[in-house]
């Protein structure tokens, strides 16, 4: 009789460089790398959090990811992401948003956040709508969807850009759309 040799406790995955970013909740960013990390960890540490997981697979976004600090899960298991200037949030959002637009043209209609309606009251907007959304002065108006509200405060995501973080406004700061304008057609006022 051969002994068998003791088997190994199977490892975790890790992941390989990720960026971990968001905006806190008075929008201001929020951004941190995480290097080899286990993933199953990771994932359960930004859960309940406006905080979003993306992988460093680009050159352009390994530059910008050598520019973040380095982030860390705490004893408690909440991710520690430090905030950030502004202008290197600009440019991992542009990188972000630019990886968006080619993965739009690559996937089906199905895979995009599709929202439940249009409100037709400032009062009505509930989870699932469409409305519209600044997302700068530079970079102008989006549609986005309405991912919870409490009082006047909405979540939003917008519905093109589905890798770029969560962020909040208050419905007063929101635009409503006709069934018209989200269809694209022209309307003569």
């Amino acid at each position: 009789m051969t002994k068998q040799p003791p088997s190994k406790p199977a490892t975790k995955a890790k992941a390989g460089l990720v960026v971990v970013y968001g905006l806190d909740p008075d929008n201001n960013p929020r951004a941190a790398t995480f290097a080899n990390v286990d993933s199953e960890l990771l994932t359960k540490a930004v859960v309940g959090t406006d905080l979003e997981v993306y992988p460093v697979r680009s050159v352009a976004l390994k530059k910008v990811a050598a520019l973040l600090p380095q982030g860390q899960i705490d004893p408690s298991g909440q991710p520690v992401v430090p905030s950030i200037e502004v202008a290197l949030y600009r440019k991992l959002f542009d990188l972000l948003a630019a990886a968006d637009a080619a993965k739009a043209n690559l996937r089906t209609s199905t895979a995009a956040p599709v929202p439940s309606g249009l409100p037709e009251t400032w009062d009505g907007i509930a989870p699932g709508h469409l409305v519209i959304a600044q997302e700068s002065l530079e970079y102008g108006w989006w549609e986005a969807i309405v991912l919870d509200r409490r009082g006047e405060t909405l979540k939003l995501r917008f519905r093109d850009y589905p890798s770029l973080p969560k962020f909040t406004r208050s419905v007063a700061r929101i635009g409503l759309l006709t069934a018209a304008a989200a269809d694209g057609r022209a309307t003569d006022g």
